[in-house]
């Protein structure tokens, strides 16, 4: 029997990541992508939802905005690229971990390389 708990005692990426596992994928997290698709995540519930207002459950999730209850989400030029950057790092994580993939090494090696590269520019913009 399928243990529906184990599934809805996790949130965002990790609920994810449990279910690929289930099925054979081993994706392994990496904390500053984890945290930027999470900010992208609230910032399209706020557009999508709430016309872009901040409202006291967005300002909560992410105390350090600048922006005030009431204010419309300011999106900076970094952000964005940051956000469309660990969302292709974890489509291509997904990739190399999927159990049935085409993959030689060189490739392999090549978007392992993009991967820690994209780490290091969403590092270095957070700084």
């Amino acid at each position: 029997m399928f243990d529906w708990e184990a599934v809805r005692r996790r949130s965002g990426l990790s609920k994810y990541a449990f279910l690929l596992g289930l099925v054979g994928f081993e994706l392994e997290l990496e904390p500053s992508i984890t945290r930027k698709l999470y900010e992208l995540s609230r910032c399209r519930n706020l557009i999508v939802h709430k016309a872009s207002i901040v409202d006291s459950v967005f300002k909560r999730s992410w105390s350090s905005r600048r922006e005030r209850v009431g204010d419309t989400l300011n999106l900076q030029d970094y952000e964005i690229r940051n956000f469309l950057r660990a969302a292709y790092w974890y489509l291509v994580e997904t990739r190399c971990q999927d159990p049935g993939n085409d993959l030689d090494a060189d490739k392999l090696r090549d978007l392992r390389h993009f991967q820690a590269e994209v780490v290091r520019l969403v590092r270095q913009d957070a700084e």
